[in-house]
């Protein structure tokens, strides 16, 4: 039995990554950029948005740790010679 489950919306999505960087102590403004950043640069998974609110530090930080994480998903399987 396979489950699938529908992809979010972005107003649901930016909802769910506000409320929950609140229980990590972000700010909400800074929670609505980290949603919109990682939405649109790396997608609508959850998770990274805890990654990089657990990071970010400021919303200066926010878009340098979203290229870090890019650079490493594009490596992430690479196998060097």
């Amino acid at each position: 039995m396979v489950l699938e489950v529908p992809e979010y919306t972005y107003g649901q999505f930016k909802e769910i990554a506000v409320t929950r960087l609140a229980k990590e102590k972000v700010d909400k403004y800074m929670g609505q950029v980290i949603a919109e950043k990682v939405w649109s640069e790396l997608g609508s998974d959850i998770h990274d948005v805890i990654k990089v609110g657990r990071l970010s530090e400021s919303v200066e930080e926010v878009s340098l740790i979203i290229k870090l994480m890019k650079s490493k998903s594009r490596t992430k399987y690479y196998k060097f010679p």
